[in-house]
């Protein structure tokens, strides 16, 4: 072969190389196209529907169709919160109607068709479902819109049966714009950035986590006058100065942990730099948790001072909240710290998804001692709010064909709302 031609396949393969170079995808680009694949899934549409026909126990009457889907979905479902309606049909009819969920597809493709936010809020309809005609309930203003998305949101990951997914769904429904309370918009951004780091999504989790620590700078003002975190993740009481402290950890670990999972070497880096910011945030706003000691073993392994990784591991070894499995891998570390170790004992913590989880746990802890939660709790209406929640989601629509399973599951999720 000529040099000519060497020359000319060399170009070539410069060009291509460049080329491809050129039109890589960046990474939050790669990830919101996968968020909204997500979003679009089949296997949200029975959530959509349930919700929509939940906000539509108000305007019964107005549209036929989605009356009569609806009639079907909370039949095949049991679940109803108006038992009155003209649409409601009773348990019985619910047992002949079908015995799998493709007998509820035809409603589900009806109800979906329905822009839920088109509807009374989801408070707005249970104060309606308990109240008498022309009462007034305080809760059914309680919310706006997206107040309302984000504390499902907030309920649906923390609750006892969590379920990302949903809370992902709630998320992309909140407008920033409507949410009226700086404390609201921190949290708003902060349930974003663990559903994000929950979905494996660290560009968009190092956004959320960025834009809810400019807030806490920002509104430092409001936030401390109407404080929150109120008390420590142990449930004592804190002074206004130490919840925004407790707010600027949560959101530098989870910045930490979302850096930790991006690709590149720099990011990682700025990632161990947050975690130390998080620990003297923590320390400062008086938080106890062990999502601090894990996030000082992280800092300590990676500037190798044995001392301090010993130190946070006797700390882990003492918390009382840690899984077996998490008790396990604190044991397995300590034996690589002991043996100086530092980057396998690095790698181990990393492969295991430790601190996302921690910081997961830490939110699950302080989102229940919410004001607005604490309130929900306190009232009948605001109980079945939360009740929608504690349903299991594979719960929704039974997936079995037998009959009695069914009616027996029907009659479980009428008993929890009812």
């Amino acid at each position: 072969m000529n040099s000519a031609m060497k020359n000319i396949l060399l170009l070539f393969a410069f060009a291509v190389s460049f080329a491809s170079c050129g039109t890589k995808e960046d990474p939050y680009t790669r990830e919101q196209k996968e968020i909204d694949e997500y979003l679009s899934s089949e296997g949200l549409n029975v959530y959509k529907a349930f919700k929509v026909s939940i906000r539509g126990t108000k305007s019964v009457g107005q549209d036929p169709a989605f009356d009569s889907a609806r009639a079907q979905l909370f039949l095949l479902t049991g679940y109803a919160l108006h038992l009155a309606t003209d649409t409601v049909q009773s348990l019985q009819q619910l047992v002949a109607i079908g015995e799998t969920i493709y007998e509820a597809q035809p409603a589900i493709d009806e109800l979906i068709k329905k822009d839920e936010d088109s509807l009374p809020t989801v408070m707005e309809n249970i104060s309606f479902a308990l109240t008498d005609s022309g009462a007034t309930n305080p809760l059914a203003d309680l919310f706006t819109e997206s107040e309302e998305h984000l504390i499902l949101s907030g309920l649906w990951f923390a609750g006892a049966h969590a379920s990302p997914d949903l809370s992902l769904y709630e998320l992309n429904r909140v407008k920033s714009a409507d949410i009226r309370d700086p404390q609201f918009r921190c949290i708003a951004e902060m349930c974003r950035s663990l559903v994000y780091l929950t979905n494996n999504w660290p560009y968009h989790a190092e956004k959320s986590a960025d834009d809810f620590l400019a807030l806490t700078e920002s509104q430092k003002d409001a936030l401390m006058a109407s404080p929150w975190p109120a008390v420590d993740a142990n449930g004592n009481a804190v002074t206004p100065e130490q919840a925004w402290h407790q707010l600027r950890a949560i959101a530098f670990a989870l910045r930490g942990a979302a850096r930790s999972k991006c690709e590149e070497e720099e990011k990682k880096e700025q990632g161990i730099d947050d975690l130390g910011e998080f620990v003297k945030e923590a320390e400062a706003g008086g938080l106890d948790h062990e999502v601090v000691d894990l996030a000082g073993l992280v800092v300590a392994l990676k500037k190798e001072n044995n001392d301090d990784a010993l130190m946070y591991i006797g700390k882990l070894e003492q918390r009382p909240g840690l899984t077996q499995d998490e008790k396990d891998l604190v044991a397995e570390v300590k034996i690589m710290v002991t043996d100086k170790k530092h980057e396998d004992a690095q790698n181990a913590l990393e492969e295991n998804g430790v601190l996302p989880g921690f910081a997961g746990k830490l939110f699950s802890d302080q989102f229940m001692h919410l004001p607005v939660v604490k309130k929900l709790q306190a009232s009948e209406g605001g109980k079945k709010f939360i009740s929608i929640t504690e349903i299991k989601a594979d719960e929704l629509i039974p997936g079995t064909d037998a009959v009695d399973s069914l009616e027996k599951d029907a009659e479980g999720l009428i008993e929890k709302v009812l």
